[in-house]
């Protein structure tokens, strides 16, 4: 049994494999339909107003524009009025942008066509893991349980399921063949690697941010793997240092970035207050698995004198009965970021726990094409989202 594990593990054929395998735990992806930021790209491939002006190639991960743009955004509740007029959250994405593009031409209401798309991205990029790995250890079959462990980890289920975090994964892609490229140049001292090497981690940075940690790994393979002598790894560093540096300077030139936002920091843009950010947030990351709080959220705490009035108890709206019954039951700001499946189940369930003649109260954004409007789907942004705290009564 030992070595017929290790005969698959190590098996030539492993990488296709393992991307088909990959995709399988996925599939029920297939049904989610759109959620969440899929609402606000929905509005702007479908040409919905406000964003009937927009350019999705380059303006589909441009959420908020600042003092110019915002006011549009607060009139229609897209924004609470105290949004800071300042407030700027604007990615330079437009590979990724490209692929969302494609869906919407070609099928713009399948929704499981588009979670197929990401799914076939997914695939693609554990296999090229897998390739890489190979490449880097010496054992092949040490190298197929790395990927395996890849493949099935956990964290990569929101990129993959979530259609508007489709970009991670296609940074992945090029992220993961940039390495690659970029490490068969160093072994094989051939110069022909190189330019393929750039490119690829330039539509890597295209598809997203997240490919800037693949220029880490180079960096790492540089300072710490690569051949003898500080020069020769500083001359192969180099070509990786000048793309950094182009891709920094051109995306706070072309107006991309964040401020004024208490969820992204912008660490060109406000190094120090990146760095305070990263000391306060890491450690709540590393914590999150271990400490996160019973019933699936932090409650706020009765507020004075309506205690003899409100009642705050513990639940998951995602599983299990309500713990009603309720006179009166509030949805704010959650319905957007659920599919059309889990909304119809939640209304479901809740619609058991009101008392005859009570209501349920759904502050949220609904939209869909032009002249059409399912009550099902909700949309981008509730009316009471204050920095990124979830406030549950």
């Amino acid at each position: 049994m030992r070595e017929r594990i290790l005969a698959i593990l190590g098996a030539r054929r492993l990488p296709l494999l393992l991307a088909l395998a990959a995709m399988v735990p996925y599939l029920p992806a297939l049904r989610l339909g759109v959620m969440g930021d899929d609402y606000f790209h929905r509005m702007m491939l479908l040409g919905i107003e406000p964003f009937s002006g927009d350019r999705p190639l380059f303006d589909l991960f441009t959420f908020f524009r600042g003092p110019e743009g915002n006011g549009p955004l607060i009139e229609l509740g897209l924004l609470p009025w105290w949004s800071a007029p300042e407030l700027r959250v604007a990615f330079f994405r437009p590979l990724s942008s490209a692929t969302h593009l494609l869906d919407y031409a070609l099928f713009p209401d399948l929704f499981w066509l588009q979670h197929l798309h990401s799914l076939l991205w997914w695939g693609l990029g554990v296999g090229l893991v897998a390739v890489l790995y190979r490449q880097l250890i010496d054992r092949p079959a040490v190298a197929g349980l790395a990927a395996v462990l890849f493949a099935v980890e956990d964290a990569h289920s929101m990129p993959v399921a979530w259609l508007a975090n489709r970009n991670a994964v296609v940074a992945l892609v090029f992220g993961v063949a940039a390495l690659t490229l970029h490490v068969r140049w160093r072994r094989s001292g051939e110069r022909r690697w190189l330019p393929a090497a750039l490119l690829a981690g330039c539509c890597g940075l295209a598809a997203g941010e997240a490919a800037l940690g693949a220029l880490a790994y180079v960096a790492a393979w540089q300072l710490f793997v690569d051949g003898p002598g500080w020069r020769a790894r500083l001359e192969g560093l180099a070509p990786w240092v000048v793309l950094g540096v182009f891709y920094t300077a051109m995306y706070g030139a072309l107006g991309y970035g964040a401020s004024h936002s208490g969820l992204y920091v912008d660490p060109a843009a406000e190094p120090l207050r990146f760095a305070a950010s990263l000391l306060e947030r890491w450690p709540r990351l590393m914590a999150a698995p271990g400490l996160s709080p019973p019933g699936g959220g932090w409650l706020a705490p009765p507020a004075a004198g309506m205690s003899d009035r409100v009642s705050f108890r513990p639940h998951d709206y995602r599983g299990g009965e309500f713990p009603g019954p309720f006179d009166v039951a509030l949805l704010s700001n959650v319905l957007r970021g659920e599919s059309e499946a889990m909304i119809g189940d939640i209304l479901q369930r809740l619609s058991t726990d009101i008392d005859r003649g009570g209501r349920v109260v759904i502050t949220d954004l609904f939209v869909d094409r032009p002249a059409r409007h399912s009550g099902l789907r909700a949309a981008l942004f509730g009316l009471h989202c204050l920095d990124g705290a979830n406030w549950s009564l």
